[in-house]
């Protein structure tokens, strides 16, 4: 065995390959449950010895608190994704052609569409969100003036400028696009795009922002989906949790200093909006149209940074296939995914992860929307 694996490793004459290895819907839903009950127990128990350091006076600054707490909760979501993408052996930025570079335009767009959707639906989202708070009261998501005051300005900026922006858009990328809406494609991208934009938006734990956070993750699930590129969600992500206070906040403030100004710098605001969303929706559906019109005829596109794939293997290890398969992101690799196929994965066999039951999958899906809005609640 270990002179078949040598002789194999040699062979392959890149170290950088790809890894046709995917995830199924079972293995995403089964990371956002596991995900969705370790922050609800985890956080219970945090809120406890953190109150009781509140009360003590040990921990007086609103911000440092805010700190601890992100730092808990997306170490969480940070962990369960690494051990998923561990244990189910796909490739974190190559695992069925997914990949993580950027070109500038496609980057340029992807800020235009999340600037548009921020700036689009800011209306509506103070609508619903002022709704929601006449229901069910304070929902907590407001700062006052006088606690940012008398917080320090280091653990203000700390948190605002880096922390908040930065974190989500590697942990809950990672998890969301990388594993949640990867496993869902398996039962169609339609389903996989719509589904984990709702979980995405029920996750984040408030009811008064469930609308907006729908559909700021519908725009990055589409884009992730389309172009299988990783830094254009963590991207978006990050844009949108850095200036969404500014954004979102600009007509409430620019009113306090020019009364009766709110209607006029809506209608701007909406304007340009509307001008961002116009223009990243045709470009990306532009793009859309030209990937299908390659599929419909057959043409292939080849990633410049995996010229091979690792080769594949009858499962009894014996009867290797010495043939190199070309890669092929746009290709079809089910044919490579039967029970007696192994790929080499660094220096170990691996076997293709198997499809999952479709009863299962709605059934999973059923429990997370279930189970999420009921934390939502409490």
């Amino acid at each position: 065995m270990k002179e078949i694996k040598n002789e194999l490793s040699k062979s392959l004459k890149y170290k950088r390959y790809y890894n046709p290895n995917t995830f199924n819907a079972v293995d995403g839903l089964l990371a956002y449950i596991i995900a969705l009950a370790v922050l609800f127990i985890v956080g219970k128990l945090v809120i406890i010895p953190v109150k009781v350091l509140i009360e003590n006076k040990i921990l007086t600054d609103y911000f440092l608190v805010q700190i601890l707490l992100s730092i808990v909760s997306q170490g969480i979501i940070f962990a369960i994704a690494l051990i998923f993408f561990k244990i189910k052996n796909v490739g974190i930025f190559s695992g069925e052609g997914y990949k993580f570079n950027f070109n500038i335009i496609d980057l340029l767009m992807s800020v235009m569409l999340i600037l548009g959707i921020a700036l689009c639906f800011s209306p509506l989202h103070y609508d619903f969100y002022d709704y929601m708070t006449g229901i069910f009261g304070d929902l907590g998501l407001e700062i006052s003036e006088s606690t940012i005051d008398k917080s320090n300005p280091i653990f203000v900026s700390a948190y605002v400028l880096l922390l908040v922006p930065i974190a989500p858009a590697i942990c809950e990328e990672l998890l969301f696009r990388g594993i949640v809406m990867r496993g869902m494609a398996e039962k169609g991208q339609v389903f996989a795009i719509i589904g984990s934009s709702l979980l995405f938006a029920i996750m984040h734990g408030s009811v008064g922002m469930v609308i907006l956070q729908f559909f700021l993750g519908l725009s990055m699930a589409i884009v992730v989906s389309l172009t299988k590129n990783h830094i254009y969600g963590c991207v978006m992500h990050f844009t949108n949790n850095l200036l969404s206070s500014v954004l979102l906040g600009l007509p409430k403030i620019i009113n306090e200093s020019i009364p009766n100004s709110k209607n006029i710098v809506s209608a701007f605001i909406a304007l340009f909006g509307i001008v961002f969303l116009v223009v990243s929706a045709y470009y990306f559906f532009k793009k859309y149209l030209s990937k299908y019109k390659r599929q419909v005829l057959g043409e292939t596109n080849k990633h410049n940074k995996f010229e091979k794939v690792p080769k594949i293997c009858y499962a009894n290890i014996n009867s290797c296939d010495t043939l190199y398969f070309e890669m092929n992101f746009d290709g079809d690799y089910t044919t490579l995914k039967e029970d007696n196929k192994v790929i080499l994965n660094g220096d170990k066999f691996v076997k293709f992860n198997k499809k999952s039951s479709t009863k299962l999958t709605y059934i999973l899906f059923a429990v997370a929307i279930i189970v999420a809005t009921i934390i939502l609640f409490i």
